[in-house]
């Protein structure tokens, strides 16, 4: 009797263990958004519309949970990295195109992305930190308004806790940018923001 009450106990752990086995697939190993849908998560953190987009490739890496989303407008290529477990965007990055072809709309482009998100609009209208100008005479936003435009976006309101590693002024294809690195609670960001317009260029954080 005491030999089939083990049996019991074996059989119940071992059952126990399968159904856990499975709530975990189901939360966190299955893919909870759908191929399209990340697609449209991508354009709509890029400001683009389908319509726009002349190229398009999706690719779902299981080993990092993600889809990678990469596509081109007239003006820009675009790689996006969303987490197929919640939708979010985990990585951003937008670069003028290889091939050269623009139209003369690019600055609209650039303002029209930025003012997608609310806090990274009001850190950059908060900006005083303009002293350093452009060869055309126009201001660039500063290093202040660069790292609080990343810390806006990071959503990250406490910049005592935040250690920054890196923020240069560079040039890309004829566009200044900030580069800006930092940590924050053992997570790293990496940043690179249009220093005239404030527009997020690229996102990524790293565990």
């Amino acid at each position: 009797m005491k030999k089939w009450k083990n049996y019991s106990i074996i059989i119940t752990v071992i059952l126990l263990l399968i159904i856990i086995g499975i709530c975990v697939y189901a939360l966190i190993l299955k893919e909870n958004i759908t191929e399209e849908e990340a697609k449209n998560i991508a354009f709509e953190r890029a400001s683009v519309t389908e319509s726009d987009v002349n190229m398009l490739a999706v690719n779902k890496d299981n080993d990092d949970r993600k889809y990678e989303v990469n596509f081109y407008d007239d003006n820009y290529e675009y790689e996006v990295d969303i987490n197929y477990n919640n939708g979010k965007v985990e990585s951003f990055e937008k670069d003028i195109r290889d091939d050269g072809i623009t139209n003369n709309n690019t600055s609209n482009v650039d303002t029209a992305n930025t003012n997608n998100n609310s806090n990274v609009a009001n850190a950059i209208g908060n900006s005083s930190n303009t002293t350093n100008t452009t060869n055309n005479g126009s201001e660039y936003i500063g290093e202040d308004g660069a790292r609080e435009i990343a810390l806006a976006y990071a959503g990250i309101t406490n910049s005592n806790d935040v250690s920054f590693s890196k923020i240069e002024l560079d040039v890309d294809r004829n566009v200044s940018i900030y580069e800006i690195e930092f940590y924050y609670n053992n997570i790293e960001y990496d940043y690179e923001i249009n220093a005239q317009t404030g527009e997020v260029l690229k996102y990524e954080k790293g565990y």
